[in-house]
């Protein structure tokens, strides 16, 4: 997916060369007072348009209200915060158009018939998307909309609608359990990243966590949320293929299941028995095995 870095010394002219914005719920008391909003939510998310995104005609705000937006805009990034406004659109179709059609994209439905919400709004969420999605699914999530520009990381990245044939925006089942894994990813993310990173460095990593997850899954048969991201952490502090170290291993195969711990609470499953290693264990377990580079490519 091709992903354009705006300049900084760009940051000025973001908001008057797009059409329209996104503002999750919870910022909506950030925008000037008497902004026009527009609910995206459709079909089985209509009972739901208090917590979803807002669309907003950004052609329409004018006079005092663009110039408290503008300010808005500006003074949260000159402190490195986040502005109100982290999503914007450029489209040529009518506003009704790009909201049925946000309403639809954030309505993730699978093969099977299953229903999710997507948060496209969440700029946390769209990186993951750049990885998961193909160029044709990512053609039929933008739609009419030829470009997706978002705030992510203290800088602003634009997303172009790319060139080809839209697929079905039903889901296959290996890209719908990937969608699943998002919200995981992004809290290992969350207690990993505590610098800022690049686009592509994050897409990158957060390759080698949603591995590690999913075999956390599959291989160990781990559900938790709170043992899938400790696992994820440790996949990336220790290494990417630490489970497959004999001694990890035989912690994980002598495991004792969630089910069987809420029948003892006294009973330390694997990711318990993992936790309580001392540090002086994970450095034998980081030391033992190839590097990180070499098992990425024995992958």
């Amino acid at each position: 997916m091709q992903i354009e870095l705006i300049p900084h010394t760009l940051d000025h002219r973001v908001l008057t060369e797009h059409d329209f914005a996104l503002v999750a719920a919870h910022d909506l008391e950030r925008l000037p007072p008497g902004m026009t909003t527009h609910q995206t939510g459709l079909g089985p998310l209509l009972d739901s348009n208090d917590q979803l995104p807002r669309l907003i005609e950004l052609p329409k705000v004018v006079g005092r209200q663009r110039e408290i937006l503008q300010r808005l805009q500006t003074d949260a990034l000159e402190v490195g915060g986040l502005p109100p406004l982290l999503v914007l659109l450029r489209s040529k179709a009518s506003a009704d158009t790009v909201r049925a059609h946000i309403g639809r994209a954030q309505l993730a439905q699978n093969t099977a018939g299953g229903q999710s919400w997507l948060r496209v709004h969440d700029p946390r969420v769209w990186v993951q998307l750049t990885r998961i999605l193909t160029s044709s699914q990512f053609s039929s999530l933008l739609g009419p909309i030829e470009s997706w520009t978002l705030r992510f990381q203290g800088a602003w990245y634009r997303h172009d609608r790319p060139d080809v044939r839209s697929t079905t925006s039903r889901f296959e089942r290996h890209t719908w359990l990937a969608l699943e894994r998002i919200g995981v990813v992004n809290r290992v993310l969350a207690k990993l990243e505590p610098e800022v990173r690049a686009f592509p460095a994050l897409r990158a990593r957060s390759e080698l966590i949603d591995s590690a997850i999913e075999r956390a899954m599959v291989i160990h048969g781990l559900r938790r949320q709170e043992d899938l991201v400790d696992f994820g952490v440790l996949a990336m502090s220790v290494h990417p293929a630490f489970d497959q170290h004999p001694e990890v291993a035989t912690l994980l195969v002598s495991r004792p299941t969630s089910q069987a711990k809420r029948a003892d609470p006294d009973k330390q499953t694997a990711m318990d028995q993992l936790r309580s290693q001392s540090p002086s264990f994970w450095q034998m377990v980081k030391s033992s095995l190839s590097p990180p580079e070499e098992a990425m490519k024995e992958a």
